[in-house]
């Protein structure tokens, strides 16, 4: 987490400020013995709206169910979508994650993916794409069984992309859901605001963390900030333009 001190000198008087929230699940829709089930052939899943006040929140897993009659090494593929392609319909476009591939079991089961806090945006879409799905091989994404998720929010319909690009898909009314538990984490909370003409406050919430300073980020060299009481320093802008962040201890 980086914020430029140009920033703030740019707008005197205006703080700087990330809002943060609490490690915590922001999207669910569960599985249960009723899940319906969707089997298309090609990437397909749902745009998720995460319950956040973020709009760059932090992901730290990613969990969806799913479905399958074949077993398949290196099958599966999980693909996260900016809703950046244009259009009224909010199509997906900036591809912001790929898995490598994972693999398809026999039965009904769980993939379960943890990050190092990506930053996903507060609306994006999932897809799943299941190389066997043939016509006799089927794998297939769970529906929940009602079309409210117990956290966050879903469009009730189901993006597919295949050959012919992207498409939206109505499924079963009120089943159009797919599965998904999403957790997030927006770390420390970094916040700095200014407090005269020559400094600035910076502050974070957890003292876990140790502030840090580099002139630039591109080449970045980075070194601890000094003289510092709990979760905040008072710091002088007067040598020039600095950037800030925290990192675990």
């Amino acid at each position: 987490m980086i914020h430029p001190i140009r920033s703030i000198l740019t707008f005197a008087g205006v703080a700087c400020l990330v809002t943060a929230t609490e490690a915590g699940i922001a999207y669910q829709s569960e599985n249960s013995p009723t899940s319906g089930l969707v089997s298309l052939v090609g990437e397909f899943g749902n745009q998720l709206i995460l319950k956040t006040d973020s709009d760059q929140p932090l992901l730290s897993s990613f969990s969806f169910a799913y479905e399958s009659n074949y077993a398949m090494s290196k099958g599966m593929i999980l693909r996260f979508y900016a809703n950046d392609g244009g259009s009224d319909l909010q199509l997906p476009g900036t591809l912001l994650y790929q898995s490598t591939p994972l693999d398809i079991k026999v039965g009904r089961g769980e993939v379960s993916v943890s990050y190092n806090s990506v930053p996903v945006p507060k609306t994006f879409t999932y897809t799943v794409e299941f190389l066997g799905n043939d016509g006799f091989n089927s794998a297939a994404g769970l529906l929940t069984p009602n079309q409210i998720p117990s956290v966050g929010q879903a469009y009730n319909d189901i993006w597919l992309k295949n050959s012919a690009g992207w498409q939206l898909r109505s499924l079963l009314s009120g089943l159009a859901m797919m599965t998904a538990t999403v957790v997030v984490n927006d770390g420390p909370g970094l916040a700095i605001s200014p407090v005269s003409v020559n400094q600035v406050k910076v502050t974070w919430k957890d003292a876990t963390y140790k502030l840090q300073r580099s002139d630039s980020v591109s080449p970045a060299s980075w070194t601890d900030v000094t003289g510092i009481t709990g979760t905040s320093a008072t710091l002088s802008t007067t040598t020039g333009g600095a950037f800030f962040r925290v990192i675990t201890r």
